[in-house]
């Protein structure tokens, strides 16, 4: 699970000039919350998903696919199995933040259902721009 979460964030640390905060978590302790899902094919873990719910949703905190598994649908269905989750525990709404350089990020998130809620300044790189998005389910 730590390679796939660094294997996956490595690209944005070129982009962003920073490993976004995820990357830099400990997946073993979502694990130890029950917060972490992974995808995986033939017993190789490729993708990461981390959720939390809050009071009337669940926070995607990480939905990460190594690139070498990337293209071919496992975001989406990292995104839709949190929506799953969701549902069953009765949150209405899913909602995540990522950085507004992350296009990629922000159009498979619109392409999954989700919009732009808002934006803010991000709590710890003064320089960069958060999109905060919510599917409500």
């Amino acid at each position: 699970m730590a390679a796939v979460n660094t294997r996956a964030y490595d690209l944005y640390e070129i982009l962003l000039g920073y490993l976004p905060p995820p990357a830099t978590e400990q997946p073993e302790t979502w694990i130890e919350a029950g917060h972490a899902w992974v995808g995986e094919r033939d017993s190789e873990v490729m993708a990461l998903l981390v959720a939390e719910p809050n009071d009337g949703f669940l926070l995607v905190r990480s939905a990460v696919v190594d690139p070498d598994w990337q293209g071919e649908g496992h975001g989406r269905a990292l995104l839709e199995h949190a929506a799953a989750l969701a549902r069953e525990a009765g949150l209405p709404e899913l909602r995540l933040s990522t950085n507004v350089l992350m296009e990629r990020n922000i159009s498979l998130y619109r392409h999954c259902g989700f919009r732009i809620a808002g934006s803010r300044p991000h709590p710890a790189h003064e320089a960069h721009t958060l999109a905060d998005m919510v599917r409500a389910l």
